[in-house]
C-alpha cells in the first residue's frame, strides 16, 4: 500500500528541503527467471509507478535490462567482481546522469 507507506512522508521532506529525488529498483537474479515476480510484486511495482509519477519523480527500473546477465552475478543477488559490477555501474551511470544533471535545475 503505497499511500500508507513511509514513501510521501519523504515526498514531503525532500520538497521541503528542495532535494530531487530519483528512485532506482535493480536487477536482481529472481528477475531472471522465467516465472517473473508473481502478481503482487507487479502490482505494487505498478502502483508504486503511478504514485511517483503523479509526483514527478522518476523510477528508474533496471529489472527488465537484458545488459544485466546471469553470468554478472555471484552469490545470490550480489554482482560479480570481474564483470558485474563495472558492468552494472556502467548501466546505471549511464541511465542516471541525465537524471542527476537535471536536478541541479530543481524548481518544483
Amino acid at each position: 500500500a503505497v499511500h500508507t507507506s513511509f514513501l510521501p512522508h519523504m515526498i514531503r521532506l525532500a520538497d521541503k528541503a528542495k532535494i530531487k529525488l530519483i528512485f532506482v529498483r535493480i536487477k536482481r537474479r529472481r528477475d531472471l527467471r522465467s516465472n517473473g515476480p508473481g502478481p503482487r510484486l507487479n502490482q505494487y511495482i505498478s502502483d508504486l509507478k503511478a504514485y511517483l509519477a503523479g509526483h514527478r519523480i522518476p523510477l528508474i527500473d533496471f529489472t527488465g535490462d537484458q545488459r544485466i546477465r546471469i553470468e554478472h552475478f555471484g552469490k545470490g543477488d550480489h554482482l560479480n567482481r570481474l564483470s558485474g559490477r563495472n558492468q552494472c555501474t556502467n548501466i546505471r551511470t549511464e541511465e542516471l546522469k541525465p537524471l542527476i544533471e537535471e536536478a541541479g535545475d530543481f524548481d518544483r
